[in-house]
């Protein structure tokens, strides 16, 4: 019974990283391939939770799926948007795994992941699209996004984290020095 609730629960939570990601599109961002990355929110839930394989399962499911409801599948977007999300995941897993809630809290993982993804992102650009260095002039304003979206997606995962603790009953993997305790405060 126990595997039953966690599939309803990881399919639950795919369901969930596909409609906001398919709902972001409609948000106004100042580049084509900028997201507000507010999917990232269920990934990172997903790390906490369910461990960085689950992670990237409901990321995958998550990227391809949104990306065939808003017709993007294989476009260069969708190519931007996967590697950046993909290698902001494996910084974000790594950081959990290496440092264990010691040093970051889940705000500073996720801006961490947030940092990550346009970096990566902009990187692909210049190598696959855009063969031009001045694109690397747009980092430090892509950077403070990163910033802002990071933050709130983080505080997000905070709270999101808590309900699911409480609610629940679901662990955590790793407990975070500043965070709630197993009974949600």
């Amino acid at each position: 019974m126990k595997d039953v609730r966690r599939l309803v629960i990881i399919a639950f939570l795919s369901g969930v990283a596909v409609v906001i990601y398919a709902v972001e599109t409609f948000i106004p961002t100042p580049s084509p391939w900028l997201r507000l990355g507010f999917s990232h929110i269920i990934t990172l839930f997903a790390l906490l939770f369910f461990g960085s394989s689950t992670a990237f399962m409901i990321f995958c499911i998550r990227t391809l799926v949104g990306s065939l409801i808003i017709g993007k599948l294989l476009s260069p977007t969708f190519i931007l948007g996967f590697f950046g999300g993909a290698s902001a995941l494996m910084v974000m897993a790594l950081m959990l795994d290496l440092f264990k809630g010691r040093w970051f809290s889940v705000v500073g993982i996720s801006v961490a992941g947030a940092w990550v993804n346009n970096v990566v992102q902009v990187l692909i650009a210049f190598l696959v699209f855009i063969r031009h260095s001045e694109i690397f002039l747009i980092l430090p304003a892509f950077g403070l996004f990163a910033l802002g979206t990071g933050i709130v997606n983080g505080i997000a995962v905070y709270y999101l984290e808590r309900y699911a603790v409480v609610a629940l009953g679901l662990k955590r993997r790793i407990t975070f020095l500043n965070g709630p305790n197993e009974h949600g405060v």
